[in-house]
């Protein structure tokens, strides 16, 4: 097959090395119970605008994403292309906007907004709050209706308004604040912070510390019998999606 062919096919305009790969579509979560930052797109009708927000959720380790269907198509060749595959990695959720407004009122998160006329949030109120989510809100935004008086503002001093930023900037600005300020332990998977990994977690590193008692006891005692390895001793345990 031609270059010209291959880059056709994986719309490009032009394709250097002459290889073109074929992937499986990642699919919609259906929860995102334990993620404590989410970031929500409404009404983002470009393409690279999409992406970049997408991309840069990834990049500063923001733990879902929720697209409602308002926005443009998430799988279009110019959003991946912006998005340098984030959706790839990043656990995503779509719907209509009602059904968002529904999962959020469920969800033990924040919503917050960029528009800096909302009432701000203030610092202390994250120290008792599970975790945020924060709407970016395009041309094609729907009503707020859905989440009221709810729709909190960032309090990050010193950051530009959106109206003096491009939507994906002041987004990005907002993210690395929000994340860096009051979420800074949070990883980058939500299962990775989840109860049931927690307390795996805890488990295996006693198990480390009792392996470390039994070599410290028999070279004590002079024994040369060989102890479990820790592949050993977690080999029966069912292997977590995360762990890579």
């Amino acid at each position: 097959v031609s270059k010209k062919v291959l880059a056709t096919l994986a719309n490009l305009p032009d394709l250097e090395d002459g290889v073109v790969g074929s992937f499986d579509m990642p699919a919609v979560v259906t929860t995102m119970e334990h993620a404590r930052v989410v970031v929500a797109i409404d009404g983002v009708t470009d393409f690279g605008v999409l992406g970049t927000v997408l991309r840069t959720a990834w990049a500063l380790q923001w733990q879902g994403v929720y697209v409602l269907d308002n926005c443009c198509d998430i799988w279009h060749p110019l959003a991946v292309r912006a998005s340098q595959g984030a959706l790839f990695t990043v656990p995503y959720m779509t719907g209509k906007p009602e059904d968002f407004y529904r999962w959020l009122s469920v969800a033990k998160l924040k919503p917050l907004t960029l528009d800096p006329a909302a009432p701000p949030l203030e610092s202390a109120e994250f120290q008792e709050t599970f975790g945020v989510c924060l709407v970016v809100r395009g041309s094609r935004a729907s009503p707020v209706v859905g989440l009221g008086k709810n729709l909190r503002g960032v309090p990050v001093d010193g950051v530009p308004t959106p109206q003096d930023l491009d939507l994906p900037v002041s987004a990005g600005i907002h993210m690395a604040q929000i994340k860096q300020r009051f979420f800074p332990q949070v990883s980058r998977s939500p299962y990775l912070a989840s109860p049931e990994t927690r307390a795996k977690t805890r488990l295996r590193l006693e198990q480390k510390e009792a392996l470390k008692r039994m070599e410290l006891e028999n070279r004590m005692r002079g024994s040369a019998a060989p102890l479990p390895s820790l592949e050993e001793t977690y080999a029966e345990e069912e292997r977590d999606p995360w762990d890579d």
